[in-house]
């Protein structure tokens, strides 16, 4: 062995040595963000002292969230729903912001002057499925649908309307 040979290691030492998993040393030698290494005759060469490249944690960002802003998996993990569903509700209210490929959203509530139908029909002693049924009529004045959810003014209050005996 040669001096030069003791100062690389191979893909497996290089991992045990950082305590880290084989497949994801493999990654990062693909996308090539481990200074120093290098491939001979198909083997990956790594030097002994060669730094950890910074990972990003899982569902965060490696973009750092713009002024007053969050990224969207974390605003979804906050408000118990799928990223997916998430994405879609910030897309159809305007509120999605993208910055160099990263989703980022305003925290909070989405629309935080609205109720979930099924909080409003409580609210109002109503079933569920019948204010749904009045938001899909159009019965109910500003009701929005969003992502599949329709959302309901805080502000709005429920008058039974009887039919006139005839």
């Amino acid at each position: 062995m040669t001096a030069e040979s003791k100062d690389v290691v191979g893909v497996t030492e290089w991992a045990i040595l950082n305590g880290l998993h084989l497949q994801t040393v493999h990654g990062l030698l693909k996308r090539g963000r481990v200074t120093g290494a290098r491939q001979e005759n198909g083997r990956w060469l790594i030097p002994r002292d060669a730094p950890v490249p910074p990972m990003r944690a899982s569902r965060a960002p490696l973009v750092t969230a713009p002024d007053g802003l969050q990224a969207l998996a974390n605003w979804a993990i906050e408000h118990k729903v799928s990223e997916h569903r998430a994405l879609a509700a910030h897309r159809d209210a305007g509120t999605l912001t993208r910055v160099n490929g990263h989703r980022f959203v305003p925290p909070g509530p989405l629309m935080p002057d609205h109720l979930p139908i099924a909080e409003w029909a409580k609210r109002e002693d109503l079933s569920p499925a019948y204010a749904i049924q009045m938001a899909r009529a159009g019965q109910l004045e500003g009701a929005v649908r969003v992502a599949r959810a329709w959302k309901v003014p805080r502000t709005l209050t429920y008058v039974r309307q009887r039919k006139p005996r005839t």
